[in-house]
């Protein structure tokens, strides 16, 4: 009934928002969520997997 109001999980607009938010995160927390979300974009095609390595890198700090 309330599906409209749902927020969708594992998007590519979940993926850019937890990369924007990965420098104020904890670096096992960045990780998991990255995983959780991108094995799902990366199987359905939305993403490739070199996608997923370079957004992967975009979350890192530039001291890692």
């Amino acid at each position: 009934m309330y599906w409209q109001k749902d927020t969708q999980k594992n998007t590519t607009t979940a993926l850019i928002k937890l990369v924007r938010e990965a420098p104020m995160m904890d670096l096992n927390v960045y990780l998991l969520k990255f995983t959780a979300i991108t094995d799902k974009l990366v199987a359905s095609g939305a993403i490739s997997s070199l996608d997923r390595i370079g957004r992967l890198l975009d979350g890192l700090s530039t001291e890692l």
